[in-house]
């Protein structure tokens, strides 16, 4: 059996640059391919603490991190290779 590893960035939404947009563009600026097992943004959803770890609601992101389209756009600079 094959094993595949890959690189995989797991970080909260607001440490590289300080926005979802910012993350993408450190991402591409200064990463570019490095992370094709994904990223893992940590909870980006509005919260009352815990740094997104007690969300009040999963069906939307805090504004101040972006929107939606942010993450699509991280997503499709990390996607899965297979070899």
């Amino acid at each position: 059996m094959a094993v595949n590893n890959q690189v995989q960035l797991n970080t909260n939404p607001d440490s590289l640059g300080g926005t979802l947009e910012a993350l993408d563009h450190v991402l591409l600026t200064h990463f570019p391919g490095l992370f094709q097992g994904g990223v893992h943004i940590l909870p980006p959803f509005p919260s009352s603490g815990d740094r997104g770890f007690s969300p009040l609601t999963y069906l939307e992101i805090e504004p101040r991190f972006g929107g939606r389209e942010d993450i699509r756009r991280i997503s499709r600079h990390s996607e899965v290779s297979s070899i």
